[in-house]
């Protein structure tokens, strides 16, 4: 698998661990295991004020793994990926990161229309971690334009499990971790700003014409607050800086 490759599938991971970063309060420890067709992860990260890092402790998803690490340590300027099997890392910036994503969506055939988000409810959504939640079911339709003069539809439904009393990071923070599907106007829709707090658990299901395509989910495992230690936001002395891949 090239390099290229493992930033892209990686990629993905951070956006869904991320919709949880975003939210968490400063200082704090907590743990994931996240589920998707290609198999399964457990991740553990640390979050305080601008810092940002999560770790791939244990894989069987080989997009995932284990040793990697993403970390920012200035609210989402510059992002590393850490591959410590190899003693490398890679820098990237918040516009080549962005282009990257977006270079994947134009890659695809076919021109992406309207999206139409539209909320199916709200309701206690029992305690994850120990804390309480409000469970959350959005679902998002994507018509997709094909090159042959065809319409596709993408719907996505998503569950969302948060816990409301905790607060917010700085936005900065939260910048980086997106998914881009080609323009700002729908990066900004599919992020459901508007829905409060720290995500506990997220579930995602996708179907294309109404086929099933697959389904992955993230689940906060334990969560703790106190001081980090500074060391957890170094990149390991004697790592070797790699090229970052041209597309």
């Amino acid at each position: 698998m090239t390099t290229s490759m493992r930033v892209s599938r990686l990629v993905f991971a951070t956006v869904l661990v991320a919709a949880f970063a975003g939210t968490a309060p400063k200082g704090t420890v907590f743990t994931t295991v996240m589920n998707k067709p290609s198999g399964t992860a457990e991740l553990k990260t640390w979050v305080d004020g601008p810092n940002f890092k999560t770790e791939v402790t244990k894989s069987s998803d080989p997009g995932m793994p284990e040793g990697t690490e993403l970390l920012t340590r200035d609210g989402g300027v510059t992002l590393n990926i850490i591959f410590n099997p190899k003693q490398q890392y890679l820098s990237l910036s918040r516009e080549q990161f962005n282009g990257m994503l977006k270079r994947k969506v134009e890659s695809h055939d076919g021109t992406i229309g309207k999206l139409t988000v539209t909320k199916l409810g709200e309701e206690d959504g029992g305690k994850i971690a120990g804390f309480a939640t409000r469970h959350y079911r959005v679902n998002l339709l994507l018509p997709v334009a094909t090159a042959e003069g065809a319409t596709r539809e993408y719907s996505i439904d998503e569950e969302l499990w948060t816990a409301v009393r905790l607060p917010k990071l700085p936005e900065s923070t939260d910048l980086m971790f997106h998914q881009s599907l080609g323009s700002d106007e729908l990066d900004k829709a599919v992020e459901l700003e508007d829905i409060p707090g720290f995500r506990l658990k997220r579930v995602v299901r996708i179907k294309l014409d109404g086929v099933f395509l697959g389904e992955s989910n993230i689940e906060v495992k334990t969560l703790t607050q106190g001081a980090i230690p500074a060391s957890e936001w170094q990149i390991p002395p004697g790592f070797t800086k790699k090229e970052i891949p041209h597309p």
